[in-house]
């Protein structure tokens, strides 16, 4: 069975068109590779109100990324598992990238409220969060392989409105396997 890891992205903020929340990339010389099965989004925990836009978030295949202060170790879920090498990784606010866009979708970075059932408040089901999800049990169903040399980013890729200053945080999770 392959080592399977989750890297993850908290209280990441809506900035600028193109940035990416979080990537995993799969540098030169790992030996490794990487499949990723699944990956999703949803709303950071905002104890302010949040001046709210409509965003559009794509899930990428990258072929380059340079990492940031904002690197993020990924988790083993099994303690005893194989070490990543120092050639992949993973984080916030990389430069990278983009080839192929697997997924885009709108998401709203207002906060939820219980009260309501707009756009915000579906975001936080889990059948909502989902960007990618391919499963474990379908042997037809291929997840996003990453090679050395690639990788994937969900990132802003635009705005429908003007982003305001106070535009909202995201949580992202990316979980794979490594063999």
């Amino acid at each position: 069975m392959a080592d399977t890891f989750l890297v993850s992205a908290n209280g990441i903020p809506f900035t600028a068109v193109n940035t990416s929340h979080l990537a995993l990339f799969n540098g030169a010389g790992s030996g490794k590779i990487l499949r990723v099965y699944r990956v999703w989004v949803t709303q950071s925990a905002q104890d302010v109100g949040i001046t709210g836009s409509q965003q559009l978030l794509g899930l990428n295949r990258i072929t380059a990324a340079t990492a940031s202060n904002w690197t993020i170790a990924p988790v083993a879920y099994d303690s005893t598992a194989a070490s990543i090498p120092a050639q992949v990784t993973s984080g916030s606010k990389f430069t990278v990238t983009t080839s192929d866009l697997f997924k885009r979708i709108a998401w709203s970075s207002d906060e939820a409220t219980l009260q309501t059932g707009t756009i915000d408040e579906y975001q936080l089901n889990q059948g909502f969060m989902y960007l990618w999800d391919v499963g474990y049990n379908d042997a037809n169903v291929e997840p996003i392989v990453c090679r050395e040399g690639q990788g994937v980013s969900v990132q802003n890729i635009g705005y429908t409105a003007v982003a305001p200053a106070n535009a909202g945080y995201l949580d992202v999770f990316i979980e794979f396997t490594m063999v």
